[in-house]
């Protein structure tokens, strides 16, 4: 009976795309999150999103609602799942807050453009991870971790300079001795498109072909206990950056819906979720938690918070 309601509100929800619409489709059935053997199963509101290639960035583009509208939507979700409480690493794109329009497939392009959307209207798109963690082995049940988080939160140092540095630090180690690499030589590798395509190679059987694989650093593994106790066994949480947290002074004070400090209050997050849950579901509002997470790199963040 219980599944019977959840999909009956599904279907009479707006159809405003966003963010923040996408996070409470989620909220209405976070419970799935728990049992769905893949991230991919989970059913995703199909009426806010564009499906990626299977294997390729991004998993969903959210739909875009036009240039008067208060949401743009457009934003780039990406799925990783994992079983335990870590991040999977990011084989396709190394992370970023925002990625160009043209990082996405001709696929997905025309994709859009069937549904009469202009892929170049909006041509950077946030970017956003949908992140699962479980831990098989807690008893009497596993227990999962989900956040859907802000790219900003692991792109402290931008692409176009993570990269050369990291070139930097492989021509570095392979020397003898201190080399004076020529930074115009390394700003070559800014882009990874420059260098992710097949080389061939004269003379040579094999094609070659160079991949980026990023690994998320301990201190932002998100579903890591002693460093964000806020994230608990089986919750859903939304992570996005807000610099108007300043005056919440400990990471430790966590809010309900009516009695948050006035800077959540105030933060553009906590105003276009308050229009989203009412589109949605206004009752949802009832079982919100919100807290600071003080990023170690990167400046304060807002993560609201649901019990699976």
């Amino acid at each position: 009976m219980q599944r019977i309601k959840y999909l009956y509100l599904f279907e009479l929800v707006s159809a405003t795309s966003s963010i923040y619409h996408f996070f409470a489709r989620l909220v209405l059935r976070r419970g799935y999150f728990r049992v769905a053997e893949k991230l991919g199963d989970f059913e995703y509101p199909s009426d806010m999103t564009h499906i990626g290639s299977s294997g390729g960035f991004p998993d969903f583009v959210l739909k875009t609602n036009g240039h008067d509208s208060e949401f743009t939507g457009g934003e780039m979700i990406e799925l990783k799942d994992a079983k335990s409480y870590s991040i999977s690493s990011f084989n396709s794109t190394i992370p970023s807050e925002l990625k160009s329009v043209f990082a996405l497939t001709q696929s997905l392009r025309n994709q859009m453009a069937i549904t009469g959307e202009n892929p170049d209207d909006f041509p950077d798109r946030l970017v956003y991870y949908l992140l699962r963690g479980r831990d098989i082995k807690a008893e009497p049940a596993p227990k999962v971790k989900v956040c859907l988080v802000s790219g900003k939160f692991f792109e402290t140092v931008p692409v176009a300079e993570l990269l050369p540095a990291a070139f930097r630090e492989v021509a570095l180690d392979a020397s003898d001795s201190e080399v004076e690499i020529p930074d115009e030589y390394l700003r070559l590798f800014r882009h990874q498109a420059d260098f992710a395509s097949s080389r061939e190679i004269e003379g040579a059987s094999v094609k070659i072909r160079f991949r980026v694989m990023a690994e998320v650093h301990p201190s932002t593994n998100l579903f890591r206990q002693q460093n964000y106790p806020m994230i608990g066994d089986d919750t859903l949480s939304l992570v996005v950056p807000e610099e108007r947290l300043s005056d919440v002074n400990s990471e430790d004070i966590e809010y309900s819906w009516d009695d948050c400090s006035e800077s959540i209050r105030n933060s553009s997050t906590f105003r276009y979720l308050d229009v989203a849950f009412d589109e949605v579901d206004a009752s949802l509002k009832d079982e919100a938690t919100f807290c600071k997470l003080q990023h170690p790199m990167n400046g304060p963040f807002l993560l609201v918070r649901f019990n699976l």
